[in-house]
């Protein structure tokens, strides 16, 4: 059932629909493409993922839409809808440009048959963009399901649990810090870590993270729901020693190709408004992260609310929640990720992402 008070009161229009950005060697969509994008990496890999270290440095190159809407895409990527274990593929970049063609969020029904009868019509939309091509979601190579938002937004200290490890101030508002889109990699690469005269402070965070569907500016958090257009999941890779130069976070939080995302953008009527889902990270099959999203200080309509009286939040942006308490920082000793470590993180209903380390030496070295 839906959880929050206003989905409460509606029926939910999207029933179980899955959304990926894939890799593929086409180019599509309005978008123009540049670039390489050879793997050999799958979705079911469980161990070292073996990829070409320059697949994901896709050039972002902005196609003229109609003048309001600008597609930024990956090269050599497609949206595609998850379907009976298919992926059918769309006649569009990736998931940011689908969501900038339709809005696919929750609306106001009067009944269980007028949101299903919304949710066939929105689907049948989507599907006229089909191409006609499908291939099987386990060999699908998948892209960050969002590979270049204008914007990633990250919520700091979010938990009471991850407060109190920390011993960090509890503050009244949230605590914003931002990423770069060059930090993000998808469900089943490497994360890329620092070499290590840079840094080997690199640690793990398990966070949801809210897809954004519609323009939302000064919205109320009733409102707010109506804006997103699902959750996914990410992991907010932080360098510690460089995020705690200075009082400001970015400089640790951005780092290139060090944050997975994906596997899919999911929007259910069970999911709901994103809370009362079970989260872990692994580190080498070793639990290290166990939380919930419910345990969550600022809920995700309250963040899309504050957020939009900063500024205008567009289809395709990315607000990371925060993260639950077992980060390696505050154990003792102090654990860090190391090249070859396998990490899975997994939220109840959006999937799980597989990523192993590497660092940039051997990246150079290919």
């Amino acid at each position: 059932m839906i959880a929050n008070a206003i989905a409460s009161a509606i029926a939910p229009i999207i029933l179980l629909m899955k959304l990926v950005t894939v890799r593929t060697a086409r180019h599509t969509g309005t978008a123009r493409h540049t670039g390489n994008s050879n793997t050999d990496s799958n979705v079911n890999r469980d161990s070292h993922i073996n990829v070409d270290h320059h697949a994901n440095t896709a050039e972002s190159i902005t196609g003229n839409t109609n003048g309001d809407n600008t597609a930024e895409s990956t090269a050599g990527s497609m949206a595609g809808f998850v379907k009976d274990g298919e992926i059918l593929l769309l006649d569009l970049p990736d998931v940011k440009s689908l969501l900038m063609s339709m809005p696919i969020t929750p609306t106001l029904a009067a009944s269980v048959s007028a949101a299903e009868e919304h949710t066939s019509k929105l689907t049948a939309n989507i599907l006229t963009l089909a191409t006609g091509e499908s291939l099987p979601l386990e060999r699908a190579e998948l892209l960050p399901v969002i590979p270049h938002p204008d914007k990633i937004i990250c919520l700091g200290l979010n938990y009471e649990c991850h407060l109190a490890e920390t011993g960090a101030q509890r503050y009244s508002t949230p605590t914003y810090f931002a990423k770069y889109a060059c930090a993000l990699t998808g469900p089943y690469d490497p994360i890329h870590l620092p070499a290590p005269e840079i840094s080997t402070s690199v640690d793990w965070e398990v966070e949801l993270a809210v897809i954004i569907g519609r323009h939302a500016r000064n919205v109320t958090p009733a409102e707010a729901h109506f804006t997103i257009a699902g959750f996914a999941v990410l992991n907010d890779v932080s360098v510690r020693d460089w995020q705690k130069r200075t009082s400001q976070f970015l400089a640790g939080k951005t780092f290139e190709r060090s944050t997975p995302l994906g596997p899919a953008l999911v929007t259910t009527d069970e999911i709901g408004n994103g809370l009362g889902l079970h989260m872990h990270c692994e580190v080498n099959n070793v639990v290290k992260q166990s939380g919930n999203t419910a345990q969550q200080i600022f809920k995700p309509t309250d963040i899309v609310s504050d957020l939009s009286k900063i500024m205008t939040l567009a289809p395709g942006d990315v607000i990371a929640t925060g993260t639950p308490s077992g980060v390696g920082a505050a154990r003792t000793p102090r654990e860090w990720l190391q090249p070859g470590d396998v990490v899975r993180t997994h939220i109840e209903g959006l999937g799980e992402l597989v990523n192993t380390c590497t660092d940039e030496h051997s990246i150079c070295a290919h």
